[in-house]
């Protein structure tokens, strides 16, 4: 053994030591296993037998029907646009369009036969028999959906290879997150919207849903393939798929969805559960909003299935680890650790759908979870914590400590504070348009004309579609995580107009009614605080916007908004915002969810914004790109050629951290800020004026200031609008 080795092993506790040896242990005679049997459940497991949602409670009167009748025509016919794909249709036979050149062909020479026999050309034989039992469930002309494809490259993974066995990133252009993404089945919920709403096309959805269903579960056997190599995915999938059945087991008056498909799909959950305690994307040193997706979609198994031994360990499980991950990943400011808002959103959606779901667990489930976890011994590590060391109480109504209540209501607040006046969220760091639901479809439409000026990444996909509009999904607005988060408080629905109706009745039919006290937080305006004198000799530059049109500025109306902790510097007005970030690379300084933007800013004035964020585009599939979206160059600050914090090519999912910025005056006109990293000291001062924001640079070495450096602009990830339409 190593001596590197040797010191890792020293550094952990015998029990925790012995945890790791035995699930090493576990995870090779899984391997081995599965090497010459079925991976599949085939004994008897817990069934679903609650549900969490009320259907007719539900206020859809927000819903943009057109919309959805437009989405749920794209759904029945397998058309999905994900991550920037365009309205792509997912079949094994389908042609795709590549990404930025890079195409790949792996088209099948099979039929679809009705008996199964073409899931041979896909599946291990020792899979082949039970899939062929499931495929033959499915009802009316299915044509069968292509999971494993990056359906915009063209590249698929095998199900025939073990899912810690998969190659990711190996080849250009090849994108992970587009299989990822489509089977999170976060589609399934909408259905389930779109069956309140339609009745006339219920029973179409209904069978649409279990087929999709039949098809995943039959095509995706456990531990076989892409879709389980990414716990996150598994774990968004499994709460995505339990919401979406418990709303239509409600409106199933035909029983389409009858006691043999309950039994395969409960089966399944229990399955996805048995991977992710399996499968925890923990470490003792770093964990991140993958950990706490696992945790979510742990919760929402445990809840929905039948209590027993294992399932109330996964329940008592999920409590503790979530209000744990809350305390590491959230600073005492409300605001995420990974320094990326659109990552802030994420976790706090999260953060919010768990607690609800926890608040509408009845009280006996809870105490008999909580005395059958104890009374079982579990080996596995992170460990369930002794009763006396948990921090929620059974006792009391809210079960969760105060500090977690005050840090949930702060993280909401942080959504509205960094939402513009056209309702989008400001870009700070990365953006993986990613959602734990999604529930109403926000967005617009588009005529094919203004589609092909506005997006460079939709220009092949736009040349085959024959339709005469696009959907164009807005994945900036968030208002529905500020609307869950207050939607859980007393009284918040009644204080603002800005709550959604949908999130404000899903919450209450989760939590049972049951709600927080109010919460009331001093705003985070800092004191007026005096600079030190500014150093003489710099390098000098002075950046003027001028509004337009020269409409003046109400300056004594403006918010100063600071999050000290995190780093977030805000200026709000009725049609103004200003954000200047000046925290460090987050994550705990790995920084992989950061981007090189310290003193950058967005600016918006009415619907115009005047400087922006890049956005970020795309990750593993193209490397160049992804560095360049993270880049200083990139970004609406001082360049000196010198990158704030070191980029290593080779990971795209770190910053070095050497960046040291801080807030050295705000008053009611300004804001000074320093900057410092490797041998270069900057200052940067912010001066808002009745018609102008008034920027004034200084360095010791010399620089540039751009604004709006980039060719494209990303406002969803695999999006790309042209600069010139902004």
């Amino acid at each position: 053994m190593g001596l590197l080795n040797r010191i890792r092993i020293a550094q952990y506790p015998l029990d925790v030591l012995g945890a790791k040896v035995l699930s090493r242990a576990k995870y090779e005679f899984t391997y081995l296993s599965d090497k010459f049997f079925d991976t599949r459940q085939t004994s008897d497991v817990p069934l679903i037998k609650r549900s969490f949602v009320t259907a007719k409670s539900l206020d859809l009167s927000e819903l943009d029907r057109e919309a959805a009748a437009y989405i749920l025509q794209k759904y029945f016919s397998h058309k999905y646009d994900l991550l920037g794909s365009g309205w792509i249709k997912n079949s094994y036979f389908v042609q795709c369009p590549g990404l930025e050149g890079y195409r790949y062909h792996q088209q099948f020479d099979f039929n679809i036969d009705r008996e199964g026999n073409w899931l041979s050309h896909l599946l291990s034989d020792r899979h082949l028999q039970r899939s062929k039992e499931i495929i033959n469930l499915l009802k009316d002309n299915y044509e069968p959906i292509d999971w494993q494809r990056d359906y915009k490259s063209g590249y698929r993974w095998s199900q025939k290879v073990w899912y810690d066995k998969q190659p990711i990133g190996h080849k250009p252009g090849i994108d992970v997150k587009v299989p990822w993404e489509l089977s999170r089945m976060q589609h399934l919920v909408q259905l389930a919207i779109f069956a309140i709403t339609f009745n006339e096309k219920r029973q179409n959805i209904l069978i649409e849903y279990r087929n999709q269903i039949i098809d995943f579960i039959a095509t995706n056997p456990p531990r076989m393939g892409v879709n389980w190599v990414c716990t996150m995915d598994v774990g968004i999938r499994a709460a995505n798929m339990l919401l979406s059945y418990d709303i239509l087991k409600q409106l199933d008056d035909s029983k389409i969805l009858d006691p043999e498909f309950d039994k395969i799909f409960s089966t399944s959950i229990y399955e996805h559960g048995k991977h992710i305690i399996c499968n925890l994307e923990y470490s003792t040193q770093f964990t991140t909003n993958h950990y706490l997706a696992n945790i979510s979609g742990l919760l929402f198994i445990a809840a929905y299935l039948d209590s027993n031994t294992e399932t109330d360990f996964w329940l008592m499980f999920s409590f503790q680890e979530l209000i744990s991950e809350f305390k590491k990943q959230f600073y005492v400011d409300g605001v995420n650790f990974e320094a990326s808002t659109s990552y802030h959103c994420l976790s706090s959606e999260l953060i919010a759908y768990s607690t609800a779901l926890i608040l509408g667990i009845d009280d006996a489930r809870k105490k008999k979870a909580f005395q059958r976890s104890y009374a079982a011994y579990f080996y596995e590590y992170p460990f369930l914590k002794k009763k006396s060391d948990q921090e929620f109480s059974l006792e009391d109504p809210t079960f969760f400590p105060a500090w977690y209540t005050d840090r949930l209501f702060r993280s909401g607040k942080f959504v509205q504070d960094i939402t513009k006046p056209n309702g989008d969220i400001a870009q700070i760091g990365d953006n993986d348009s990613g959602k734990f639901f999604k529930f109403i479809p926000k967005g617009k439409f588009l005529n094919t004309d203004e589609a092909h000026r506005l997006y460079a990444n939709l220009i092949p996909i736009l040349d085959n579609d024959l339709s005469k509009v696009y959907w164009d999904e807005n994945t900036l607005n968030h208002q529905d995580i500020s609307s869950t988060i207050a939607s859980l408080f007393e009284g918040r629905t009644k204080q603002t107009s800005l709550i959604n109706k949908f999130e404000a009745s899903f919450v209450r039919t989760l939590t049972s009614n049951r709600e927080f006290r109010p919460v009331e937080i001093q705003n985070h305006n800092m004191q007026t605080r005096l600079a030190h004198n500014l150093p003489i000799g710099m390098i000098q530059r002075e950046l003027v916007i001028q509004f337009e049109p020269l409409e003046k500025v109400a300056l004594e109306s403006l918010e100063y908004i600071v999050y000290e902790v995190s780093g977030y510097c805000i200026i709000k007005g009725a049609n103004l915002f200003l954000i200047i970030p000046f925290g460090d690379v987050g994550q705990n300084g790995l920084g992989g969810h950061s981007h090189n933007d310290k003193l950058s800013f967005e600016f918006t004035l009415g619907e115009k914004n005047y400087a922006m964020d890049p956005g970020t585009y795309i990750y593993t599939a193209l490397p160049d790109k992804r560095n360049f979206y993270r880049s200083t160059a990139a970004h609406n600050t001082m360049f000196t050629k010198v990158e704030q914090n070191e980029i290593d090519e080779r990971d795209l999912f770190r910053l070095k951290n050497e960046s040291e910025c801080e807030l050295l005056e705000i008053s009611s006109t300004r804001a000074l800020f320093s900057l410092r990293y490797k041998n270069i000291v900057q200052y940067r001062q912010f001066v808002l004026r009745e018609d102008s924001l008034e920027i004034k640079d200084m360095s010791n070495a010399d620089f540039t200031v751009t604004l709006n450096n980039f060719e494209f602009y990303s406002n969803g990830y695999g999006k790309l609008m042209n600069k010139n339409t902004l």
